[in-house]
C-alpha cells in the first residue's frame, strides 16, 4: 500500500473520530462493502486469467497433438513388413528413416517443456491472486475487528468519560449511549449517572429524567439518583410527584437522601395526655403550610377539615391526626394526638346559713362555682334537674325545713347534695340555756369546742358566764364572757351574744351603749 494511500486512510480515520457516531459508523460499513467489492473483482480477475490459460494451453496442445498425427501420416515410412520385404535396402533410407524418427522425438520434447513453462506461468497468476485476496482478507479483517472493537462497553465508556473531562458533553453523551447499549452498561450506575448529567448539560431533560428512573430500578436507594430526581421534582414545583416520592421512600434506607425536602408534621399546643378539665387545642405548622386535620380516626389529607381555629375536645377519648401541606403541596408525615377527657364531678354547694332555729325573715343564701347551675328542694328529697332553680336568696320558711341542694356543670356532671335543717318559731323566746347550747354549737362546727362542750381542743376548760341581755341593732341578745381556765387562773378569750328569738350567734366588741355585733 502507498503512502498516499496510508494517509487518505489516516484522513478519513480523522474524520471519522471527529464527526458523529452515526456518520463513523456509516463510513466504516461503506469502507468494508469497497474492500469487499476490491475482494470480489479481483478474485473474478484471477479466476478469468487462470480460465483463459486453461483454454489457450488446452486449445495448443491438442492442436500440436492434431499436426504431429498429421505429419507422420504424411511421411512415407515403410512398414515393418514392407522393410522385410525389401532386400538390399540402402543404408542411406535406413538412415533417413532413424533420422526423420529423431527429429519426430525433439519436436515432442520441445511441446512438453512449453506445457511445463505455461503451468509454472498458471501456479504464478494463481498464487498472487491468491496473496492479493489474502492481503485483502486481512484489510477486512482489521477494520471489522475495529467496529467491532468501537461497539464494546469498555471503547465507548473510556472514549466517553474522555469527552467528559473535557466537558464536551454533546460528544460524551454519543459514546455514552454506545456505551449503555451493552449488557456491562445497563448495569453500571456510576455512568449511568455521568449520563444523567451530560443530558441535563445539553437540556434534554426528559432523557436525563429517564435516566435518573433507570438508575433507580438497579438501585433503589442510590443516593446521587435520588437527590437528583427529589431536585428535579422541586426546580419543576411538582409537588405531586415529589410528595409520592418521599412517601414511597418512606422507612427506607433512601429516605434520610430526601429529608431536606420533607414538610414538618403539625405540633399542638398542649401535651397529650389525661386531663380533668376543658380543654383547648391549637395545632401549629410553618407559616407556609396549611394543616388539615381528622378527629374520627381516619387519615387525614387536603380533603379532610381544614383547621382554622382551636379545637375543643369532648369528655372521653379525643384523637387528633393532622398533616402540613406545603405551599407545593408537598404532604407531611401524619401527626397523632391522643387525649383522655375525665371531667370531674363539680364541688357541692355552700348554703347559709348553718343548720339552726331562725326567726322570721332570715334569708337563705346558695353558691357554687361559675358555670354551674343550683337545683334544689325544701322538703328534704335530693334534688335534679327537674327542682327548683337557685337563682337569688330567698326568705326561710316557717317552721322545721331541710333544704337540699346541688350544682350541674356545662358537662352536665351531677355534684353531691348539701343538705341544710332550719327551725323558724317567731313567737317564741330562747331561754339563756337554749342560747347557751346554740353557742356551743356554733363554737363545735369552728371546731374550737371539743365534742364533749367543756374543752378547747388543746384540753383547756372553757368557762361561760351570761352578763346580761343587751339590744344590738334591734336585736335582743343573751350577753356571755368566754373565759379559758388554765392552771387554775381564768383569762378572758372573748364575748359572745345570742339572739334570743333566732338563736343566731354574733361575736360583741365595744363598751355598755355602743356594743357591735358580728354573725358568729
Amino acid at each position: 500500500m502507498s503512502n498516499r494511500e496510508d494517509r487518505d486512510i489516516n484522513d478519513k480515520h480523522f474524520d471519522r473520530e471527529n464527526t458523529g457516531q452515526q456518520d463513523k459508523e456509516d463510513i466504516d460499513l461503506e469502507l468494508v462493502k469497497s474492500i469487499e467489492k476490491l475482494v470480489e473483482e479481483e478474485t473474478n480477475v484471477a479466476k478469468a486469467s487462470l480460465e483463459s490459460q486453461s483454454a489457450d494451453s488446452t486449445t495448443n496442445i491438442q492442436k500440436t497433438q492434431e499436426d504431429d498425427i498429421t505429419q507422420m501420416k504424411t511421411q512415407i515410412l515403410p512398414s515393418i513388413k514392407e522393410v522385410e520385404e525389401e532386400a538390399g535396402v540402402r543404408g542411406s533410407e535406413k538412415a533417413v528413416v532413424k533420422k526423420e524418427v529423431t527429429n519426430t522425438s525433439k519436436q515432442s520434447d520441445k511441446t512438453e517443456k512449453e506445457e511445463d513453462n505455461k503451468k509454472k506461468k498458471q501456479t504464478q497468476i494463481i498464487i498472487a491472486a491468491i496473496v492479493a485476496a489474502v492481503v485483502i482478507i486481512v484489510i477486512v479483517t482489521s477494520v471489522i475487528a475495529g467496529n467491532n472493537k468501537k461497539k464494546t462497553y469498555r471503547y465507548n465508556h473510556d472514549k466517553a468519560i474522555e469527552l467528559y473531562q473535557k466537558q464536551d458533553y454533546k460528544s460524551a453523551v454519543l459514546y455514552f449511549e454506545k456505551a449503555y447499549q451493552t449488557n456491562s452498561g445497563m448495569k453500571d450506575t456510576e455512568m449511568m449517572t455521568l449520563m444523567y448529567e451530560c443530558y441535563l448539560k445539553n437540556n434534554n431533560e426528559d432523557s436525563a429524567f429517564d435516566m435518573l428512573k433507570n438508575i433507580l430500578s438497579l438501585d433503589k436507594n442510590n443516593e446521587a439518583a435520588l437527590k437528583a430526581l427529589a431536585q428535579y421534582y422541586y426546580n419543576k414545583q411538582d409537588g405531586e410527584s415529589l410528595n409520592k416520592l418521599i412517601a414511597d421512600y418512606r422507612g427506607t434506607n433512601g429516605e434520610k437522601y430526601l429529608a431536606q425536602y420533607e414538610v414538618e408534621p403539625p405540633q399542638v399546643s398542649e401535651k397529650p395526655g389525661e386531663y380533668s378539665e376543658e380543654l383547648q387545642i391549637t395545632l401549629l405548622a410553618a407559616d407556609d403550610c396549611t394543616i388539615y386535620y381528622t378527629t374520627d380516626g381516619t387519615q387525614p389529607g387536603k380533603n379532610s377539615i381544614q383547621y382554622k381555629e382551636s379545637i375543643k375536645l369532648a369528655s372521653g377519648t379525643n384523637v387528633i391526626k393532622a398533616v402540613s401541606v406545603d405551599k407545593m403541596g408537598v404532604v407531611s408525615k401524619e401527626a397523632e394526638f391522643e387525649y383522655k377527657i375525665n371531667f370531674k364531678k363539680p364541688e357541692a354547694p355552700d348554703i347559709t346559713p348553718v343548720s339552726g332555729v331562725y326567726t322570721a325573715g332570715e334569708k337563705i343564701v346558695m353558691e357554687a362555682k361559675e358555670g354551674c347551675t343550683i337545683y334544689y328542694t325544701l322538703d328534704g328529697t335530693t334534688p335534679t334537674t327537674s327542682s327548683q332553680v337557685y337563682d337569688e336568696p330567698f326568705d326561710m320558711p316557717e317552721g322545721n325545713t331541710v333544704v337540699s341542694a346541688i350544682c350541674v356543670d356545662k358537662h352536665e356532671l351531677v355534684s353531691s347534695v348539701t343538705r341544710r335543717n332550719y327551725i323558724i318559731n317567731a313567737s317564741k323566746s330562747y331561754t339563756y340555756t337554749e342560747a347557751l347550747e346554740f353557742l356551743k354549737s356554733r363554737m363545735k362546727e369552728l371546731n374550737v369546742m371539743q365534742a364533749d362542750g367543756v374543752h378547747t381542743p388543746s384540753g383547756e376548760e372553757i368557762v361561760f358566764t351570761y352578763l346580761s341581755k343587751v339590744t344590738i341593732d334591734q336585736n335582743e341578745m343573751y350577753y356571755i364572757q368566754c373565759d379559758i381556765k388554765k392552771n387554775g387562773s381564768l383569762s378572758t378569750n372573748g364575748f359572745y351574744g345570742v339572739d334570743a328569738k333566732s338563736g343566731k350567734c354574733y361575736r360583741i366588741t365595744g363598751a355598755e351603749g355602743a356594743y357591735k355585733a358580728v354573725a358568729y
